[in-house]
């Protein structure tokens, strides 16, 4: 069936989470038409973990670094997520994960940690409360549009001045466009 944020197939894919608010549930595949009227969609796929898949069918991280691999976790919202990108390998961690195979011989891992809906703050606890523990070399935050959209809906998180982020020091640039 059709997939939208209301229905209950969406909330199967988030569940309740006590300190991010929610998150994707585990084991979930998911289908969303995206109101087009016909089968083109996006299509979500969720590990044991709750992680969405970078591109690959069967998945697992196990917290203990794997020996002689490099581990990058992504974080961020619906568009590391793949929200809206057909399948998982579109997503933009598949695209990542596809450009290092190409140059890098070394094996890697790519941890997709995107949550549609997650601002730098929920991202921040995320990292902090659990994602940290799988020991990543590099984590990648990609953000802007929900810290810009959460200012709108509570003017309080917008209290920096201009900010639309509520980690936005005064030493971060403004580009205006």
């Amino acid at each position: 069936g059709d997939l939208t944020y209301d229905s209950s197939e969406w909330i199967e894919l988030l569940v309740p989470d006590a300190l991010l608010g929610e998150r994707p549930g585990r084991n979930i595949t998911a289908f969303e038409n995206m109101g087009l009227g016909d089968k083109r969609g996006s299509i979500y796929v969720t590990n044991d973990e709750g992680f969405e898949s970078a591109g690959v069918r069967d998945f697992h991280y196990s917290l203990a670094h794997p020996a002689r691999s490099y581990r990058v976790i992504i974080v961020g919202g619906s568009t590391v997520f793949g929200w809206g990108a057909g399948t998982p390998d579109k997503n933009l961690a598949a695209h990542l994960n596809l450009s290092l195979k190409r140059y890098v011989s070394d094996p890697q891992e790519i941890i997709n940690a995107g949550v549609p809906g997650y601002d730098s703050g929920q991202e921040f606890l995320y990292v902090a409360s659990e994602l940290i523990h799988y020991n990543p070399d590099l984590i990648i935050i990609y953000d802007g549009w929900n810290d810009e959209f959460a200012s709108e809906i509570d003017p309080s998180r917008a209290a920096q001045g201009d900010g639309i982020n509520q980690l936005k020091t005064p030493g971060h640039l403004l580009i205006e466009t």
